[in-house]
């Protein structure tokens, strides 16, 4: 990781998510100072645990998706202190379109609001219930 200092808050996470584009298990476990097991019911997934990055920052799971030696996402589920808002995100990245909203089907489903580049798609996953950060994702673009 080219900064020895963990990331303090979900902008730093996500502005170092994207600076290690294209992802792959051992830049994302640089990122999160954490190791990542492969999940044994599916060898493209690897999976890390919860790691407190700093005082504002908790990382409660991550997950990348590797196919064919090429990522597929990766996902980073998060507990900010404080919470980081859509107005947050709109502020930091004006860009933001939301994607998906919440049907009613499940107590995890969430808002997200993405941004497009060049290398594929950042996005932030908003809890329903109390609409804050708690999930920065990228994905590839499709080739």
């Amino acid at each position: 990781m080219a900064n020895a200092h963990p990331p303090q808050d979900v902008w730093q996470l996500a502005e170092r998510a994207v600076e290690l584009v294209p992802l792959d298990v051992a830049k994302l476990e640089g990122l999160l100072g954490t190791p990542l097991s492969p999940n044994p019911r599916n060898p493209n997934r690897f999976e890390g645990g919860a790691r407190d990055l700093g005082p504002s920052l908790r990382v409660t799971s991550s997950v990348i998706g590797i196919v064919d030696g090429a990522w597929s996402f990766a996902a980073i589920n998060i507990d900010p202190v404080p919470c980081a808002t859509v107005d947050d995100v709109l502020r930091r990245y004006p860009d933001m379109e939301l994607v998906s909203a919440p049907q009613g089907h499940s107590p995890g489903e969430r808002f997200v609001w993405a941004a497009t580049y060049e290398w594929g798609r950042l996005a932030f996953g908003l809890s329903e219930r109390d609409q804050c950060v708690v999930t920065v994702s990228l994905e590839p673009a499709k080739r």
